[in-house]
């Protein structure tokens, strides 16, 4: 029996601190928002500028 829907898997992304403290998940083939919501501790933690990373084959200095 066929329900007249199917599911499929949409790529989204996901946009931190828009609005601020929040992350929002938009489809990129509609660009629709998905769904909105706080930022968790590991997301609200933003990365220290620290030297760049040596790339392969380097040694750090």
């Amino acid at each position: 029996m066929h329900s007249g829907y199917d599911y499929r898997d949409i790529e989204c992304e996901e946009t931190l601190n828009e609005p601020v403290g929040r992350k929002t998940v938009r489809r990129l083939d509609t660009g629709a928002v998905v769904k909105v919501e706080e930022l968790n501790d590991v997301e609200r933690q933003r990365p220290l500028a620290f030297e760049e990373e040596p790339k392969a084959g380097e040694t750090a200095k």
